[in-house]
């Protein structure tokens, strides 16, 4: 569960990421709605995800679904980083 807890996270801020970038998406979320993360290929979590908008969602909150196929590699933003061994 606790991995399940770190992947929900990572796909709710690079969703934002991705709505930052693509505004005109933002404007099919309706109002409240609660964003439940379905990740192509891992039954596992989808159906806890589901689990959990059912938990948390209240009444007449709208639920969208966010359907996604996979996650890039995440590259590294750093600028010419350098070692310095310390004896």
């Amino acid at each position: 569960m606790e991995v399940f807890k770190k992947l929900v996270s990572i796909l709710s801020s690079e969703f934002d990421k991705y709505l930052m970038e693509h505004p005109e998406v933002s404007q099919e979320i309706p109002k409240n709605a609660l964003l439940v993360f379905q990740l192509e290929g891992s039954n596992e979590f989808n159906e806890w995800s589901k689990e959990l908008s059912r938990k948390y969602q209240e009444k007449e909150q709208p639920l969208l679904f966010v359907y996604i196929k996979g996650l890039k590699p995440s590259l590294s933003r750093l600028i010419e980083p350098k070692l310095e061994k310390v004896v």
